[in-house]
């Protein structure tokens, strides 16, 4: 690493990784970007003159929440878990935190509010949607 460059592969103290995905449209495909090369241009990225991330009306940009599920996978928005007392949910950001909103239509919860032991990733939104239906 050369003088005065960032190392962002690893959090500082007290801060998290910073991750997103998107789910490009047109492909049907989920894409996922590293931010260790932000000035890379692929045809499912678009970037801007100050490498800010900007999204496109193919694509559903979505954040890594911080967390793991109980079996060591990301937790991102657009994600469906599960638990064994609530059953199936997928998660959204709203406000300034990260919700869970309950396919058996109990009450929405903060992500945070769980014991992360308690979940599973067990798709997303958008290549299993069908996991929420009724």
């Amino acid at each position: 690493m050369r003088e005065n460059e960032v190392n962002t592969s690893r959090p500082v103290a007290g801060q998290r990784v910073l991750k997103f995905r998107a789910w490009d449209k047109l492909l049907s495909k989920m894409v996922y970007l590293d931010i260790t090369n932000l000035r890379s241009v692929t045809p499912e990225l678009i970037f801007n003159a100050n490498n800010i991330v900007s999204s496109d009306t193919r694509s559903e940009w979505m954040q890594f929440t911080g967390l793991q599920d109980k079996n060591g996978v990301d937790i991102y928005e657009g994600d469906i878990i599960e638990t064994e007392d609530e059953g199936l949910g997928h998660i959204f950001f709203s406000g300034c935190q990260y919700i869970v909103k309950w396919k058996n239509n109990s009450f929405n919860m903060g992500l945070f509010c769980f014991d992360i032991w308690e979940l599973e990733v067990v798709g997303n939104i958008w290549e299993n949607g069908d996991l929420l239906d009724s």
